[in-house]
């Protein structure tokens, strides 16, 4: 009987109804054990080599040594059996974990040879590794290589994705072979291949990766060697240049682009056999480029060393790219360095055109370049006519004023603009043309006070003006220069400048405010001068204070803010001093900035002599602060409130409700809420302080008008929380009574605090705690039903164990199964948002289902099964197991 099933067996398999090699139906050890008698009475079974391999197989399944002697067996005794590859090649990946690789290699060999494709590209891909794990590179190559073309040839019989893995290894292998020369040895040696190109460029890129230029650019040398009309080529020069940039070796990097460029050109050969317009514009791109670097390298030493062959070989390199492409998009920056060059090299009327056809044809940023060279150019011709005379030529002074003008007038917020115009106003001051040098001297001193020149441009104004005889204006010039001479200790000028009366100054301002209202910026640059300029008039702090208001009716909050500041400095206890504070504080808020704004209100504050005022403004200032970030800052004022008002009971609830929900949202692994709620130990001086929840809890159960349900609630459920964690973690092992009784009891005190958070009827909570109620239960009878048997239990009696257990958990699932139904009893209508009520659907509906789990649809084993007729002890002792 028992062979005749083992037979019957055997050729299911064999008919498909197993796959060869699959391990059967039976229990391992037990198929084991059927086989090795199979295998001993030496009977004359059809399928011996298919018994052979499933013992192999289970026992290489678990690390079993033993499974070596089937293989064996089965590959000498039937070699023409489909289950020989694979045996050769479990074989082979016994010897190669145990890393005798040079033992796995011919079993790899021999399991490549097989006729099924995919362990075919499996076992040469490991027959790569192994060759590779003994350092024969060759060897390696050619195994991963077997991958590749078998990929070529049946890629549809081969299902198992190793492809791209045994193509970088084969990469690995070449370069451990010697790089560029071992590529082309070994495929002189086995023929082209469709891939070798691709493969090549890898190889490059593998030396790059681990900083190896030398055989990177050979490798790339090799790709334009053997292959130079091909798409690669391009790549390849691309990469060899790129390699020696990031090694800094510039010299050779320059080297390879002069050798390579040639090879792009429009009309090359390279070009003329691609077929892609794309692919011919980067070989183009990558020639310009070229030529333009060698262009930058004789323009930079020509720079570093003020060579004049060098700015001649650098402008006729760019004279070359102009000729080559002369609408490519950077031809602009190209002239305009051709334009320095020239200007370099003393050919100024021929910078001069370069310039000009920059500045009428380039963007703004080339343009205003071109501008600036060519005032620079102009007035270095200038110079050079001038010689040592005070004066140079008319025509060469108004052309530099010219191309200073177009200058300015395009760019007037050119970095040049002050050196330009410094030297227009120069020129016209050597020449005479008065006019212009008031024009320019003052532009030049309004624009640029904290230059150098500013003092000497002022009192050139003033002259220029006196002789002009605009003593009026002459005066406002001097006046501006007496500020400067003063800095810079010019006496004279200073003293002459001294007759100006604040007096005068002062009505000056208030009549500009009569003839025009609405001019504040005017208004208040005028107050503060007399302010800033005469401290000691009477009025000056009534200036200050007008400039100030003037600035916020400009809409200038930052300069009110700096002129109230000035008042306050100079008198802190005068009768704008109060008005001042609190107007700082109003425009601080009126520019947005909160932490600012909220010093202000603390300084307006600890001044006021009101003291609900007073009170008002340090709220308004922790509110500034909090609104800024500065929150620790912004917590600290609003304690130091609830500190000094202490009959402000309300509010002192709303800022520890704040601080409560803050620290309720820190809680999280590590920080639990019961460490926040935990008192300070008392009598110790480094005692943490009470957290800031614990004290809004605290308050709120003297004041429970005053707290909010739902933050209590939250606070609840956290605590629930943990209880549920702590009562997860304790393990139903032996002895069960003790553990189950000690979950129990950590069971009963988590389902009371999710009891006691439900009781405050906050929805989210009173969900959240209903659904957990079901979890933990759930649980609970997860874990009683799973729990550890007792050791000396096996077979039916350990079956009979695992009813009773089950049968025990039972209840609290059903409790847990209840509690749900009641949650969506009294939530049927509770939208898909509410997350606790559509879990404990979801829940529900899953555990409903398996009650359905005993129906039989599977097919019955062919195997007859045997009663095992347990005795009456065991059946007792099982009883005894279960009860326990």
């Amino acid at each position: 009987d028992f062979r005749e099933r083992m037979a019957a067996f055997l050729r299911r398999q064999e008919s498909g109804s197993a796959s060869p090699g699959a391990v059967p139906v039976l229990d391992p050890t037990r198929a084991l054990a059927l086989y090795r008698r199979m295998l001993a009475e030496d009977g004359d079974y059809a399928h011996l080599d298919a018994v052979r391999f499933n013992s192999g197989m289970i026992l290489a399944e678990a690390g079993e040594p033993e499974a070596r002697r089937f293989f064996a067996d089965l590959v000498a005794t039937s070699p023409g059996s489909p289950y020989c590859q694979e045996a050769w090649l479990r074989m082979g990946d016994m010897a190669f974990d145990e890393k005798r690789f040079a033992e796995a290699a011919p079993l790899y060999a021999h399991a490549a040879e097989g006729g099924e494709p995919t362990l075919s590209a499996i076992a040469s891909y490991k027959l790569g590794w192994a060759h590779f794990n003994q350092d024969h590179f060759e060897p390696a190559a050619d195994a991963f290589r077997a991958v590749l073309d078998l990929y070529e040839q049946r890629r549809a019989d081969v299902h198992v994705d190793i492809e791209t893995e045994a193509e970088a290894y084969f990469v690995h292998a070449l370069a451990g072979a010697g790089g560029a020369p071992a590529f082309a040895r070994y495929f002189d040696r086995v023929g082209k291949r469709p891939y070798e190109r691709r493969v090549l460029l890898a190889l490059g890129q593998q030396f790059r990766r681990y900083g190896d230029p030398v055989h990177a650019a050979g490798t790339d040398q090799l790709v334009l060697d053997r292959y130079p009309a091909s798409p690669e080529a391009l790549l390849a020069a691309q990469r060899q240049v790129a390699t020696f940039q990031r090694a800094e070796h510039s010299d050779q990097a320059r080297r390879a682009q002069a050798e390579l460029a040639p090879r792009f050109l429009p009309d090359g050969a390279w070009a003329r056999a691609q077929s892609s317009d794309s692919l011919r514009r980067a070989g183009e791109q990558f020639a310009h480029d070229s030529y333009l670097a060698i262009a930058r390298s004789h323009h930079d030493r020509a720079a570093a060393g003020r060579d004049a062959a060098e700015w001649a070989r650098a402008r006729s390199a760019y004279e070359t790219l102009l000729r080559q492409w002369p609408d490519d998009a950077g031809a602009a920056a190209l002239r305009l360095d051709a334009g320095n060059a020239s200007a370099q090299s003393g050919d100024a009327p021929a910078a001069l055109r370069y310039f000009a056809h920059v500045a009428k044809h380039a963007p703004d940023t080339l343009a205003a370049a071109a501008l600036a060279q060519a005032v620079a150019t102009t007035d270095a011709w200038y110079e050079r006519t001038r010689g040592a005379r005070p004066a140079g030529s008319d025509s060469l002074a108004l052309a530099v004023i010219e191309s200073g003008d177009a200058l300015r007038n395009r760019f007037p917020a050119h970095a040049l603009a002050a050196d330009v115009t410094w030297r227009q106003a120069q020129l016209a001051v050597a020449h005479h043309w008065d006019d212009r040098a008031a024009r320019d001297l003052p532009a030049f001193a309004s624009r640029w006070p904290a230059d150098a020149r500013a003092p000497l441009a002022a009192l050139q104004h003033g002259e220029a003006l006196f002789r002009l005889g605009r003593f009026e204006a002459a005066g406002a010039a001097f006046e501006t220069a007496r500020t400067v001479a003063v800095t810079q200790k010019r006496d004279s000028l200073a003293r002459r400048a001294e007759r100006a009366l604040p007096v005068c100054a002062y009505r000056a301002a208030d009549a500009a405010v009569a003839a025009d209202s609405n001019a504040y910026s005017d208004h208040a640059r005028r107050f503060e001068q007399v302010a800033a300029r005469w401290p000691g008039y009477e009025d000056a702090a009534l200036a200050q204070y007008r400039a100030a208001l003037s600035w916020q009716k400009a809409g200038k909050p930052r300069e009110a803010v700096r002129a109230y500041g000035v008042l306050l400095a100079r008198q802190p206890r005068g009768e704008f001093a109060r008005e001042a504070r609190l107007q700082t504080a109003r425009s601080w808020e009126a520019i947005g900035d909160s932490a600012e704004a909220g010093a202000a209100y603390l300084a307006f504050s600890a001044a006021e002599s009101d003291p609900d005022n007073a009170a008002a403004a340090w709220l308004r200032a922790a509110d500034l602060y909090s609104s800024a970030g500065r929150v620790a800052r912004a917590d600290s004022l609003r304690l130091e409130y609830v500190r000094r008002h202490p009959a402000d009971v309300e509010g002192a609830m709303g800022i520890y409700e704040a601080l409560a929900r803050r620290d309720l949202a820190a809680v999280g692994p590590g920080r639990p809420v019961s460490a926040l709620l935990a008192a300070p130990a008392r009598g110790k001086s480094a005692a943490p302080a009470r957290s800031h929840l614990s004290e809004y809890l605290r308050r709120a159960k003297a004041q429970p008008a005053l707290g909010s349900r739902e933050l209590v609630a939250h606070v609840r459920f956290l605590l629930a929380e943990e209880a549920r964690e702590a009562c997860a973690a304790v393990a139903l092992t032996q002895p069960l009574a003790r553990s189950v009784a000690a979950r129990k009891t950590l069971l009963d005190s988590t389902l009371a605090r999710y009891r006691r958070c439900a009781d405050l009827a906050v929805p989210v909570w009173a969900h959240a705690s209903a659904y957990r109620i079901g979890e933990t239960l759930q649980e609970f009878a997860s874990a009683l039903e799973h729990s550890q048997a007792p050791p000396d239990l096996a077979g039916d009696d350990l079956l009979a164990y695992r009813d009773v257990l089950a049968e025990k958990a039972r209840p609290f699932a059903n409790r847990g199964q209840d509690v749900w139904a009641e949650l969506l009893r009294q939530n049927p209508a509770a939208a898909p948002a509410d997350e606790w009520v559509a879990r404990a659907r979801e829940q529900l509906g899953q555990k409903l289902a398996t009650r359905f789990y005993f129906q039989p649809e599977v097919e019955f084993p062919l195997l007859d099964a045997q009663s095992p007729n347990p005795s009456r002890a065991q059946r007792a002792a099982a009883t005894e197991g279960a009860s326990r």
